[in-house]
């Protein structure tokens, strides 16, 4: 199942803009537009065409980084786009707009800019450091997963984490095969969580830009997402706690908030605190 950087060597935690609390985003908020014309058609291509196969997938982007290099500018305003498409409509239509002229005339440049954020040193260092990754399924995070779907009345919950080319759900409400826990980070919906380090809210992902396109929303599997950042002791996005249903639903101010809240609690066993 089913996420840039302030700078090219640093991912600081990103508090709401001013005015906006993300655990109250009003209906009006969501990025919700009336005809969506998705320009990242090109942007998931790579990941159908290989298959799920995370080697085809970095060869290609190795590709694209070596051929369409992209200025600190460009990758500034692909951030603050980024930011402004996650965080919803009504805060920074400019931003947005800024985003897709970019995505228009260069339909690598957004995967490049994630591909940065999620392969920044000291973040790796903090998911390293869990000893996760590579320790199968939690049976915890199944549980923090369960509460989760069961407190928003939701038929799937999940805890994720995702290192620079992959994404594992470490804990799931209803548990897959284990070969369906991983999947290549490029067909994650939950990069965008962890690479802008906001919650995404999306109330209909069929009319949301930035995952119109996206195969797991084509195919039915997903139409709503709602996804909190799981932060390290040093403020870096490791993971989400998310959320998902296949069909529209309109997320609710007092979801978001228990959702923030289990994801806390999802941060703090990850990171062994004490609770």
């Amino acid at each position: 199942m089913p996420g840039v950087i302030p700078n090219a060597s640093h991912l600081q935690r990103l508090r709401p803009p001013d005015g906006i609390a993300f655990g109250h985003i009003s209906h009006s908020a969501r990025f919700i537009i009336t005809s969506p014309r998705c320009l990242l058609a090109d942007y998931y291509r790579p990941v159908r065409d290989a298959s799920y196969q995370t080697s085809a997938i970095s060869a290609e982007v190795a590709s694209i980084s070596a051929t369409q290099p992209i200025s600190e500018t460009e990758r500034r305003e692909i951030r603050e786009g980024l930011v402004a498409t996650v965080v919803g409509l009504g805060v920074d239509d400019i931003a947005s707009h800024r985003l897709f002229q970019l995505i228009e005339a260069n339909p690598d440049a957004l995967d490049s800019v994630i591909r940065l954020s999620l392969g920044e040193p000291a973040r790796l260092d903090a998911l390293r450091g869990t000893g996760l990754m590579e320790a199968g399924a939690s049976a915890m995070l199944d549980g923090v997963a369960s509460l989760a779907a069961e407190a928003l009345n939701t038929p799937f919950a999940a805890v994720s984490l995702l290192d620079g080319d992959r994404q594992f759900l470490i804990g799931c409400n209803v548990a897959p095969p284990t070969s369906e826990r991983w999947r290549p980070v490029g067909m994650s919906i939950c990069m965008f969580t962890v690479a802008s380090g906001i919650p995404f809210i999306v109330d209909d992902a069929t009319m949301h830009p930035l995952l119109a396109d996206h195969p797991a929303v084509i195919s039915g599997e997903v139409g709503a997402y709602a996804g909190v950042p799981l932060f390290s002791d040093e403020d870096k996005a490791v993971g989400t706690l998310f959320s998902w249903d296949n069909r529209p639903r309109d997320w609710t101010s007092g979801q978001i908030i228990v959702l923030q809240d289990m994801a806390d609690l999802a941060s703090d066993k990850i990171f062994r605190r004490l609770i």
